[in-house]
């Protein structure tokens, strides 16, 4: 149960909550444990005479302030105040500067994540419009969806190191281009590890662009239903397999990119469609688009209340969908995505509420993270890389329904979850 504190009482050990705006105070966070005389020294330079404090979770031992009666309380409040017994020095303090420093570089992973979000409108926009031209001007819209998958596989694979970026798109539904450039990044996230590189890689990222090219012949009735589909509805659904592989043929599309449109819902346990198809025999390129096929669909349900986290999505596949998929191709997303991939909501050791915003794929256990303050205006938020933060964890991960409605809506919006990403800093 919280208290209050003088500073005068405050020592090495004790868990203080500032209530003060996170740009109102010199360290990373709010809430913390205090580790040094000189944090005390910078508590008393902030004017503070008192904080509240967390028994619980703190080392040490100290009284907290008694409530006083309310005669007290009403002659503290009328009685002249008396000048500070520590004033501010002109000079800033270490920790202060140390601040001005944190809140530099918060601009800056601020503007990352801006440069992110319009690399990814910009080329999300793109294969948008191919997509929709492909009925009207298949061969022209083939060439620059092809030009397209080139410019993207040669920059990431060419990356020493990558920073992978999640996104909450505010639209209510999953559109079909943002499901295929989720599935054609992560495609290539597995592909560089594997060492895929060059036209292969090219062929991957068309391969994922395309797959789901058949769903435009089924009807709209059964794509947007919310409720158990009928067995004719399931096979009218599932036949978007052949009238895509179809399709593709009339464009004369490579053949790796055919055998990824026609392979995507074939498993290698021996399930998914079309039955028969003998696992050996699937490609390199198919079996990976096949896992990233199946985990974005857990992550954007077309029913929002039905999406798992990203946490939530890769743990199912790795406990429960593991035969179901290459093995050396799921090992490789969960190392490069962590355990707390992009989009995953998460409680910090301080409590924090927070969404991780990017992972370095080369050091996925430290990720960044954007911070719930109710004192931080949602455009501009608390963004915390944990590499920097050596006493903060993340404590737990998260399922949308153990964090409040309007945390929720801060850190995530009501859409859907996309990737992008950037060259990491090293």
């Amino acid at each position: 149960m919280q208290a209050r504190a003088s500073i005068d009482q405050l020592k090495v050990g004790v868990y203080i909550h500032l209530d003060l705006g996170w740009m109102d105070h010199p360290f990373g966070f709010s809430s913390f444990k205090i580790k040094s005389v000189e944090q005390i020294g910078t508590l008393r330079q902030l004017g503070l005479t008192s904080v509240r404090i967390d028994p619980d979770k703190s080392d040490a031992a100290i009284d907290p302030i008694r409530p006083q009666a309310p005669a007290a309380i009403h002659l503290a409040a009328t009685a002249t105040p008396s000048p500070p017994a520590h004033p501010e020095p002109p000079s800033l303090s270490p920790a202060l500067q140390a601040k001005h420093e944190r809140q530099k570089k918060l601009a800056e992973k601020r503007e990352a994540i801006a440069r992110v979000e319009r690399r990814y409108q910009k080329t999300a926009e793109g294969l948008r419009r191919l997509q929709n031209s492909l009925q009207k001007s298949p061969a022209q819209s083939m060439v620059e969806v092809a030009a397209l998958a080139h410019s993207l596989s040669s920059d990431l694979l060419a990356q020493p190191e990558i920073a992978l970026f999640a996104m909450h798109s505010q639209s209510p539904n999953q559109e079909p281009h943002a499901h295929a450039l989720n599935v054609a990044l992560l495609s290539l996230v597995i592909a560089r590890e594997m060492q895929i590189a060059g036209d292969e890689g090219a062929l991957l990222v068309q391969g994922a662009f395309y797959h789901d090219l058949g769903l435009r012949e089924v009807p709209s009735r059964i794509l947007m239903k919310t409720e158990a589909l009928s067995s004719s509805e399931r096979a009218a659904r599932e036949e978007h397999v052949e009238s895509g592989v179809r399709f593709a043929r009339d464009l004369q599309l490579p053949l790796p990119v055919i055998e990824i449109i026609a392979h995507h819902h074939v498993l290698m346990d021996g399930s998914g469609y079309p039955a028969g198809m003998q696992p050996a025999s699937l490609s390199s390129l198919a079996r990976i688009v096949a896992l990233v096929n199946q985990y974005d669909n857990l992550c954007n349900n077309a029913i929002l209340a039905r999406s798992l986290t990203p946490h939530e999505a890769l743990s199912l596949l790795f406990k429960q969908q593991r035969q179901k998929f290459d093995e050396k191709a799921l090992q490789i997303l969960i190392r490069c995505l962590g355990v707390y991939p992009p989009g995953t909501l998460v409680q910090l050791s301080n409590d924090t509420v927070c969404v991780v915003s990017s992972v370095n794929t080369a050091r996925p256990l430290r990720p960044t993270v954007v911070a719930y303050d109710a004192k931080t205006p949602r455009e501009a938020p608390m963004v915390v890389d944990l590499l920097e933060e050596k006493d903060i964890n993340i404590r737990a991960a998260l399922r949308r329904s153990q964090v409040p409605a309007n945390v929720l809506d801060y850190l995530t919006g009501r859409g859907r979850v996309t990737y992008f990403y950037e060259r990491a800093e090293a």
